[in-house]
């Protein structure tokens, strides 16, 4: 497991400690570099201070520098933000090209039959359906809450990407582009077993423990992605 690595102590010190506004007057004929400092000094407390206002209250540890946490969290976002912009952009291109998704259509209850064949059989495997809307967790197996030792309130609803190790949100945002996938139909119910050579897995680290705030605990898992559709039992359309 693996979580995100602080700052080293002389680089958060520095941050917060390059100089005051109470500093006595420059004397060397220095003070415009010395009242830029001031400011850029204002500007950063002023920015950790939102920083700090808009850590949500699972990030929030005692015993923790809420600085760093709040500079940790910062850096999760950007990372996430990041990934996101790159998929969404290979995703518009990939459309340009004229990219045609096959996409079979399944209930929610057909998919959580035909997953439990695999899942019952391996006890260290679940499955999840993450929309490509909205990047939330809309399906998780029965025994995926107790494979990554959460309660199930954790996942469902949860952003998929906000589970993954910051590291490997791109991995996995590159390996999940629509016209990469295959379909789900062409490797399942058949009776020999189907060569899907489109099928790739890989390998991320996943979290959906948040009560220790930034000491998060990973544990790495290897994903297998396909593409299809969910419906819920009574709509007509997926």
């Amino acid at each position: 497991s693996q979580s995100l690595s602080p700052p080293s102590g002389s680089l958060a010190y520095s941050l917060l400690s390059t100089s005051s506004e109470h500093d006595p007057p420059s004397t060397s004929g220095c003070s415009s570099d010395q009242s830029a400092r001031v400011q850029t000094q204002k500007e950063l407390m002023k920015s950790i201070k939102e920083l700090k206002l808009r850590l949500p209250a699972e990030r929030k540890t005692k015993g923790h520098s809420s600085t760093l946490n709040a500079l940790k969290y910062a850096l999760q976002c950007v990372k996430q933000v990041r990934a996101n912009r790159e998929y969404y952009h290979q995703w518009s291109v990939e459309e340009c090209h004229g990219c045609s998704l096959d996409l079979s259509t399944f209930t929610f209850e057909e998919l959580d039959n035909i997953t439990s064949e695999y899942t019952l059989k391996n006890t260290d495997t679940f499955s999840m359906a993450v929309s490509f809307l909205s990047g939330k967790v809309v399906y998780v197996s029965p025994q995926g809450s107790s494979v990554l030792r959460c309660k199930p309130e954790c996942l469902q609803g949860s952003v998929f990407s906000e589970l993954l190790a910051p590291q490997d949100v791109s991995t996995f945002y590159s390996g999940t582009a629509p016209c990469r996938l295959p379909s789900w139909a062409s490797c399942i119910g058949s009776a020999s077993p189907v060569d899907c050579t489109q099928e790739k897995s890989m390998f991320c680290r996943i979290s959906a423990d948040r009560k220790h705030g930034c000491e998060m605990r990973y544990y790495p898992f290897r994903l297998t992605p396909y593409q299809l559709t969910l419906r819920d039992s009574d709509a007509a359309e997926p």
